[in-house]
């Protein structure tokens, strides 16, 4: 549940119709995450495929009506129109790797690749980890528990690009967050991101 959290943080939605129900919605283009959502949560709803036109990718919906769902997000500080006032869950220790590999699935990227320096003559193959999110007090909070509970190294690199903060991440710190995120038995992940990281280790060993 705490993985689903996470994701949700990133990637779901809180809404009171006109009639006063409550919904829960999730959204993404990965096909069958929603499916295990559904089935962790014991939901009976279907996962609905929506496609606008014919340049944008698959996305798959899963809203479920729960005002006692509803009510516990919102005794966990979520709200509806969260974006940006968005602040970070009190999620207990032992969960708070699953809340970061949902939020991470949901608004993180990883990318392996060649980088040139400036004061380099040949290129260096980098790894790289960013958080994105519309509150910096969400990131800022995420960045102080990841240092504390994962034993990250590195400066904090918060910055605001676009309409979004990024927390970002190089490489000896993105290997730590996946040896924290990932283990063997997690049935909740996305394999493209995951593989990234496999990558790069085989790069390497």
């Amino acid at each position: 549940m705490a993985y689903i959290l996470g994701f949700f943080c990133a990637d779901g939605a809180m809404t009171i119709n006109p009639r006063g129900s409550h919904y829960i919605e999730f959204q993404n283009t990965e096909p069958g995450l929603l499916e295990k959502f559904a089935s962790t949560i014991s939901s009976a709803n279907k996962v609905s495929k929506r496609r606008r036109n014919k340049n944008w990718k698959t996305s798959y919906r899963l809203q479920m009506g729960s005002k006692q769902m509803f009510k516990d997000l919102v005794n966990l500080g979520l709200r509806p129109r969260k974006a940006d006032r968005l602040a970070l869950p009190p999620v207990p220790k032992k969960y708070f790797k699953d809340f970061v590999r949902g939020y991470f699935d949901g608004d993180g990227t990883v990318w392996q690749g060649n980088q040139h320096k400036n004061d380099r003559k040949n290129s260096t193959h980098i790894l790289r980890v960013r958080f994105t999110s519309a509150s910096k007090e969400f990131l800022s909070s995420l960045a102080q528990r990841l240092k504390k509970e994962a034993s990250l190294k590195s400066r904090i690199s918060l910055l605001f690009y676009g309409s979004a903060h990024r927390l970002c991440y190089g490489a000896r710190d993105s290997m730590t967050l996946y040896n924290f995120m990932y283990r063997p038995n997690d049935l909740l992940f996305f394999p493209r991101k995951k593989n990234i990281f496999k990558k790069f280790i085989e790069r390497f060993t």
